[in-house]
């Protein structure tokens, strides 16, 4: 990592321990701004710098990682998940997951459980 990049991330650290803590919440990109001192425009363009993406692509892959880890990790409801996740509705919840994942999330439960299972019994 170049000192570019290092001070870039510096800058960022606000922003993307807010994002890391409650994503999810309702994180707009000029409140993240204002936690790093600098403009909306700067904070994005300081994010595609550092991380090669836009605080809101950051936001959308940290939320669908917590709903992944929850569909794991429980048997809440999709609605329930995807609430919790931060997302507003079933429907974009469940268009960004497919997105980021290939698949629903319903089947991508009942993919990912049955294969932590398996490796449970040592198959």
């Amino acid at each position: 990592m170049t000192s570019s990049s290092s001070s870039r991330l510096d800058r960022l650290a606000p922003a993307i321990a807010c994002i890391r803590a409650g994503a999810d919440h309702d994180l707009a990109v000029p409140g993240l701004a204002r936690l790093c001192a600098m403009s909306p425009t700067s904070l994005r363009r300081h994010f595609a710098a550092a991380l090669g993406q836009s605080p809101k692509a950051f936001l959308l892959h940290r939320r669908v990682d917590h709903a992944k880890a929850l569909l794991l990790g429980s048997e809440r409801s999709i609605l329930d998940i995807a609430l919790t996740s931060g997302f507003g509705s079933l429907s974009a919840f469940n268009r960004q997951f497919k997105r980021q994942t290939g698949s629903a999330p319903r089947a991508w439960r009942r993919v990912s459980v049955a294969r932590s299972r398996r490796r449970q019994r040592g198959c």
